[in-house]
């Protein structure tokens, strides 16, 4: 004999929210050539730079296997600066040990200071 599944709502299971986190945003200029990042790509802030810097780490999709990497950029090479909700897994991990992800108030007060620092260079 075959079993029935049980369709019934007492049955059903609920799935987990999906975790979101606030991240700062930028694109790679479509000008720039980088052996990893298309030009244009859509990169995501993971540390900010230190006191006179004027570069970022950021997590992107290498531009041939499509995997996460992890890069530091000059601040000069990137524009179009925002804030996004993140929900990707993959993303999410690799951002959660960053000092800007997670606080979009944080983050909101990061893409002023990076946005009036571009064009001032």
């Amino acid at each position: 004999m075959i079993d029935e599944p049980d369709l019934s709502p007492e049955s059903a299971t609920v799935a987990p929210p999906v975790e979101r986190i606030w991240a700062l945003v930028a694109n790679l200029g479509e000008d720039v050539e980088h052996e990893k990042f298309a030009p244009g790509a859509k990169v995501f802030v993971h540390s900010t730079p230190d006191a006179g810097a004027r570069s970022v780490t950021v997590v992107g999709r290498h531009r041939g296997s499509r995997r996460w990497v992890i890069v530091e950029l000059p601040v000069s090479k990137l524009g179009n600066w925002r804030v996004k909700q993140v929900h990707k897994p993959g993303l999410l991990e690799r951002l959660a040990d960053g000092d800007v992800a997670g606080d979009e108030a944080v983050a909101r007060s990061w893409c002023g200071r990076l946005a009036t620092d571009d064009a001032d260079m």
